[in-house]
């Protein structure tokens, strides 16, 4: 009898113990998916915060882990989206010969390589990605019935010239899916069939889609992602020489990518209405708006055409050069 109640008190001792341990293992495991989820929401509203929130989650993340690569792709999307294209290379050269990372981390890498040789202007370089991208796409398609995958695959088709059968995709993906689709989705598809049509040469068609896509922008509520779409409207609007509009969402834009940290963006946006101001010939504000421009940000092509417009302005440039003044009082 002394001996059981000798054994009864050790189990007795022991369970505080037992449920401290599975407390703690709780604890962790809410811990972890409390992070997960605030970083992602944080991701989705702010790629500059969540550049600067990442590191200290990678910190305390297991590397290669399931949770390791979402939060690389957070980061790869987050460079690209703020178009940091050097730090974006940066990022992907560790992976480029890595084929045992996952599926998805690696259509990605292969997806954003290309984007960075096409940004570069290395046509050759870029196809070849692609069409790497592209292999990886349809063999993840036939196991997936993904539309968000199709509209990556049509945006592969974009890249590659492929302009019919992307807009066949989009159209198809469009007809199926669209009622019951949210909206970072509809975001997604109007902003790839807004490219398709303004390739295929339908202009007010192509406004009419990037308007549904900022549209859908705001509804995400991802700052970055607002001021990238009213800069695509006001662009839709520039080529169809309705000037008024386009300056007025170019202003629109540059107040959200401000606000968000999107240099790219809020650059582009003082290049293109120094472009509008040029054309209307008040050439005192072109050159107040071309002043003010970081050329650092701006992708090759776009410094050409910063570089064309000043010398149609008669001014010159030092690479890099801008006047830290606020563009809103211009």
């Amino acid at each position: 009898m002394v001996v059981q109640q000798m054994h009864l008190r050790s189990k007795t001792a022991t369970l505080p113990f037992f449920v401290l341990i599975v407390t703690m293992l709780l604890h962790s495991t809410t811990v972890r998916s409390e992070q997960s989820k605030s970083i992602y929401t944080i991701c989705q509203m702010s790629p500059s915060q969540c550049l600067e929130q990442l590191p200290a989650v990678l910190s305390s993340t297991e590397p290669n882990s399931h949770l390791f690569f979402r939060y690389e792709l957070y980061r790869l999307d987050a460079l690209l989206n703020l178009g940091r294209f050097e730090q974006l290379q940066q990022a992907l050269s560790p992976w480029l010969d890595n084929t045992t990372v996952p599926m998805r981390f690696r259509l990605a890498v292969l997806t954003y390589q290309a984007k960075v040789f096409h940004v570069a202007k290395k046509p050759q370089l870029a196809s070849r990605w692609l069409n790497k991208a592209l292999t990886l796409m349809q063999q993840f398609s036939e196991h997936s019935s993904s539309p968000m995958a199709m509209i990556e695959i049509a945006n592969l088709q974009l890249y590659l010239n492929d302009i019919e059968a992307a807009y066949q995709t989009l159209r198809t993906i469009e007809q199926k899916h669209l009622r019951h689709a949210s909206p970072r989705f509809k975001q997604e598809l109007y902003a790839n069939l807004a490219q398709a049509l303004r390739k295929q040469g339908d202009l007010t068609q192509h406004l009419d889609y990037r308007q549904r896509s900022l549209r859908a922008a705001e509804a995400v509520s991802n700052l970055q992602q607002i001021g990238v779409s009213w800069h695509n409207v006001a662009r839709a609007h520039q080529i169809l020489e309705q000037f008024n509009h386009a300056e007025s969402a170019f202003i629109k834009a540059a107040d959200f990518a401000k606000r968000a940290g999107d240099e790219a963006t809020l650059m582009q946006c003082l290049l293109y209405r120094a472009e509008i101001a040029h054309h209307n010939q008040q050439l005192k504000k072109a050159e107040q708006l071309l002043s003010l421009i970081d050329e650092r940000p701006l992708t090759p092509s776009r410094r050409a055409v910063l570089r064309q417009l000043s010398q149609a302005l008669g001014l010159t440039r030092e690479s890099g050069a801008f006047d830290a003044r606020d563009p809103d009082t211009i």
